[in-house]
């Protein structure tokens, strides 16, 4: 889905005060805009397997053909709407 994923990712400090997480990325994808950033100015992004985090909405076959069908609409900013087939509420706004 991406190169990295802020559910699990350990990012340094100073970078981040540099250039902070764009919050018109509401509706996803500020975790690819924050690392293409950084990479585009000579740094790497570490993959490792031995850190994982299980993240998950509980989706069936269904709701992860529309949950992919939302990643892919990531790469630009969107302003913020809940993802209508979430049961979690996780993303609720007061």
């Amino acid at each position: 889905m991406g190169v990295l994923g802020f559910t699990n990712a350990l990012i340094r400090k100073d970078l981040l005060e540099k250039h902070g997480i764009n919050e018109a990325y509401g509706y996803g994808g500020e975790d690819g805009e924050w690392a293409t950033y950084w990479m585009e100015r000579g740094y790497v992004v570490v993959k490792d397997p031995e850190f994982t985090v299980l993240h998950s909405h509980y989706l069936n076959f269904f709701g992860w053909q529309k949950q992919i069908a939302h990643w892919r609409t990531t790469r630009n900013p969107r302003t913020f709407e809940r993802l209508p087939f979430r049961r979690d509420g996780a993303h609720d706004r007061e």
